[in-house]
């Protein structure tokens, strides 16, 4: 199985939670079109501790240079290397529940929920957000929203959203599959390097 830091660096890099077997047939194809050669969908499943392995054998040694090398490395032992000497740069926390009156005026926030959206917002303060990005279809860009609180594994509901300065009412994102990631960015440079 792997590390939760670097299952953190493999969600981040793919831009979902794996939370279930069939996400890792997802990774498997995503891997294979980063990297030009691949792992198979049950080889992810035991890396991620779906699956298990006879005994307590470890990942050989060319899953984990393809894993490196699908989170920017030359191979598992630059990666190891990283890690061990504290090196990577993990731009990101991942969190269950966000709390907005415990955020700072700036901070950038980003959420995940099915079928593969993702909106990126920048706290205003007064539990008000301004979206930065999205692909969701209904949030667009500039945006303002409003809410309470984001919770892991349940649909966001946002109060207020203000659309080109016009009140569009309430929103309820990710209403079946519930948010699936919450993250604060601490370094906005990269968001642009995904």
């Amino acid at each position: 199985m792997l590390s939760k830091v670097i299952k953190n660096m493999v969600e981040h890099k793919f831009g979902h939670q794996i939370r279930y077997p069939r996400d890792c047939d997802a990774l498997a194809l995503h891997i294979s079109t980063v990297c030009k050669t691949g792992l198979s969908g049950s080889t992810l499943k035991r890396l991620f501790g779906f699956t298990k392995r006879k005994g307590n054998e470890q990942p050989r040694l060319y899953t984990l240079d393809i894993i490196s090398d699908y989170l920017g490395n030359k191979g598992w032992e630059e990666l190891a290397a990283k890690l061990i000497k504290g090196d990577v740069d993990i731009n990101f926390v991942a969190m269950d529940e966000l709390l907005p009156g415990k955020l700072k005026k700036g901070e950038t926030i980003q959420m995940g929920y099915e079928p593969g959206k993702e909106i990126t917002l920048l706290y205003m303060g007064k539990s008000q957000f301004i979206v930065k990005a999205s692909n969701d279809g209904k949030l667009c860009s500039t945006d303002m929203i409003k809410f309470q609180k984001a919770v892991l594994h349940y649909p966001l509901l946002i109060n207020e959203v203000t659309h080109a300065g016009n009140n569009a009412g309430q929103y309820v994102a990710g209403r079946i599959s519930g948010i699936t990631y919450i993250r604060k960015i601490r370094d906005e440079k990269q968001l642009s390097k995904r």
